[in-house]
């Protein structure tokens, strides 16, 4: 991976800071402006943790996504969001799921608004700012749209190639299973 800044020095001036880079093919928010341009409608559910064990027996928590009918009985969950959204942080086509309060209640006032079209039809940037980084309780979110645009035809091409299906995302599958999924400029 080829690393776009020329000094480790931050307060150089040729310092430049790196790109984000990909966490697979789910879109992962990063300190600062994260800019997305929503690609499909989206879907929402329940999401809810269980402890499972990996194939080496080692413990871990598994996130579980379930329409709104399917909950199981006892289980805590949050209200989720999700959608196929261009990431221009990555140059990718990624899911963006959510449970954040702030930016689901960001793109339903979108939505919502009489003068706007459809979240769908701007470019979208969510800030995210921790007051301490040791502690996620600071962290805190804010959501924008920034101008009304379309997908570059090759955004397009590319989203239209990959047919996902969200809603695999119900039975814990990847949408992106089997494809390939290229950075797009």
């Amino acid at each position: 991976m080829s690393n776009t800044y020329i000094s480790n020095d931050p307060f150089s001036t040729n310092y430049q800071e790196p790109q984000a880079t990909s966490q697979g093919n789910y879109t992962r928010l990063e300190q600062g402006a994260n800019n997305i341009l929503i690609l499909s409608n989206a879907i929402a559910g329940y999401e809810f943790w269980t402890d499972t064990t990996d194939k080496e027996g080692k413990a871990k928590r598994q996130a579980n996504r379930c329409r709104f009918d399917e909950l199981p009985e006892g289980e805590k969950a949050k209200i989720f969001y999700a959608m196929a959204v261009y990431n221009f942080n990555t140059k990718k086509i990624e899911i963006f799921s959510t449970t954040v309060r702030d930016i689901k209640d960001g793109l339903v006032a979108i939505k919502k608004n009489e003068d706007l079209k459809d979240p769908q039809d701007y470019k979208i940037t969510i800030t995210k700012s921790q007051a301490n980084p040791n502690d996620p309780m600071t962290t805190s979110y804010r959501l924008q749209h920034t101008r009304e645009m379309e997908p570059s035809i090759g955004i397009a091409s590319q989203f239209d190639g990959l047919d996902l299906n969200l809603e695999l995302l119900y039975t814990d599958k990847d949408p992106f299973e089997g494809k390939s999924n290229p950075t797009v400029q």
